[in-house]
């Protein structure tokens, strides 16, 4: 039932100069927070 509340919005991927290699951010549109999403920060 969850996976119908949410969305993929954005797959965030960072240079070497502002990020740690192997890093990247995902953002999903939500029904329980539409004003703010729901984000996800994965590293290595």
């Amino acid at each position: 039932m969850l996976f119908k509340s949410y969305e993929i919005g954005n797959i965030h991927i960072q240079d070497d100069k502002n990020c740690k290699l192997g890093t990247i951010g995902l953002e999903f549109d939500c029904d329980w927070d539409i004003e703010n999403g729901l984000g996800v920060k994965i590293e290595n």
